[in-house]
């Protein structure tokens, strides 16, 4: 006979920890492996699918704060625990871990239920008696020196790493880019995030749109775009009857705004050379009302399919999906407008996407910034004199940023930069690019150059 799991058992045995260990389970999972943390949590939550919406938003909180604080959790933890070898030291870390993020930044979780359910869920997980005492005397070790010594001193005696959990490699690189503004955009990277929609204008009216949204939930709307509202959740909405009529699409409002810094022209003849998921592809086509020729590359054949799905459920005529990279692309004729939003590092979306924090690194920095900038010179050959080509990305790397606009300027000097400010609001931009940083708005970082090639 198969020998149930940890969950299977405790689903039959004593279902009010369930939530509990099914964070903990992803936690784990998350440890020991490189699968990204979303991966992670729709697998695991698909599986136990009858949790209540209650149990979910718990699970999503533990798992998320844990994964966000645990270069600081592990400062806090370290006197009291010295990790094991494996193979028990992926879910050690993982219980400790979890239960010190309820017990020491969840205000709603009682101290005592922190501790015992955590110390319950290792006798399921762990088995050894030995190491549940272990579990029940770091953990209770840890309560008493944080009552002693309070969590928030603590941190803000330790380096800015520990302070706001992040790798080291990471802190200098940011503070080599930001300088005095780096604490404060670490801190920024921490909050919970704001989700982004955009309101499909060729399908609803803002009246309307805004009249269903407050029907559903608390919004605010982004003040530099009226199509472009954020809420606390997405996951409700995007199972709406609204999402599926194509109403709305899901979109950050600063990745908006590189489309405002495109300023497409519905006569135009524009291409999306990195276009999956299709925020942009899409947001291209209902600026231009549908008007404009719009060719959307995608090489991946699954991202291509969710894309032309995306596409159709818009309701969006005007774009033609292509499975093919920008290098590979030959079209007929060449384009007005070249977007090319490129593969990057994400740092800027560290809110919604704490792991990314772990599975980043200075050497896939330096890989990605090779790539953009063969995609840069691809791109450049695939405008028309005279045409935009967009640069963006969702990232605070300079190498990935500036850094590469530099670069382009310097080895294609028929293009130049004209200056974002004359497309946006100046406190979007910063040295002619739309720059927007997470501790001035409550969104994801965004990047963008314009840059004109000349007319003959």
């Amino acid at each position: 006979m198969q020998q149930l799991t940890p969950l299977q058992q405790l689903l039959h045995t004593d279902a009010s920890l369930l939530p509990r260990a099914v964070a903990v389970e992803i936690v784990q999972q998350f440890l020991s492996s490189a699968h990204p943390l979303d991966t992670l949590l729709h697998r695991v939550l698909r599986q136990w699918h009858h949790l209540s919406q209650q149990d979910r938003d718990f699970v999503t909180e533990v798992v998320y704060g844990t994964i966000r604080w645990k270069r600081s959790l592990a400062f806090l933890l370290r006197p009291f625990y010295q990790p094991p070898k494996a193979p028990y030291r992926a879910t050690l870390d993982a219980l400790l871990l979890s239960g010190a993020y309820q017990l020491l930044f969840l205000d709603a979780v009682p101290a005592y239920a922190a501790i015992d359910t955590t110390v319950e869920l290792s006798k399921w997980f762990l088995r050894k008696s030995a190491r549940v005492k272990l579990v029940n005397a770091v953990l209770r070790n840890l309560q008493r020196s944080c009552a002693d010594t309070p969590v928030a001193v603590q941190l803000a005696r330790a380096p800015l790493d520990i302070r706001y959990s992040f790798p080291p490699w990471l802190v200098r690189q940011l503070q080599s880019y930001y300088g005095d503004e780096t604490e404060a955009l670490l801190r920024s990277l921490n909050d919970r995030p704001l989700f982004g929609i955009r309101r499909n204008a060729l399908k609803i009216d803002k009246s309307s749109f805004e009249q269903w949204l407050g029907e559903q939930t608390a919004f605010r709307q982004w003040q530099y775009d009226d199509r472009c509202y954020q809420v606390a959740s997405v996951f409700a909405l995007q199972q709406s009857e609204a999402y599926r009529a194509g109403w709305f699409s899901l979109q950050d409002p600063a990745a908006a705004m590189v489309i405002h810094v495109a300023a497409p022209d519905a006569s135009r003849h524009i291409l999306d050379c990195c276009a999956a998921p299709g925020g942009k592809t899409t947001f291209l086509a209902e600026w231009t009302k549908g008007a404009a020729s719009i060719v959307a590359l995608e090489p991946d054949p699954r991202r291509a399919a969710q894309l032309r799905a995306n596409v159709q459920r818009l309701g969006i005529r005007s774009v033609a999906v292509q499975t093919t990279t920008v290098e590979a692309h030959r079209p007929g004729e060449q384009y007005d407008l070249v977007l090319a939003d490129v593969p990057c590092s994400d740092l800027g979306t560290i809110r919604k996407h704490p792991d990314i924090k772990w599975r980043k690194s200075a050497k896939q920095i330096a890989t990605l910034q090779r790539q953009q900038r063969r995609i840069l010179a691809a791109a450049a050959d695939l405008l028309k004199p005279g045409g935009v080509l967009i640069y963006s990305t969702c990232t605070l790397s300079a190498a990935e940023n500036e850094e590469n606009i530099a670069w382009f300027l310097h080895h294609f000097p028929d293009f130049h930069l004209e200056p974002a400010e004359a497309f946006l609001p100046s406190e979007l931009c910063r040295d002619g690019y739309l720059k927007i940083l997470p501790h001035q708005f409550p969104t994801d970082a965004a990047f963008a150059a314009r840059l004109r090639k000349a007319a003959s």
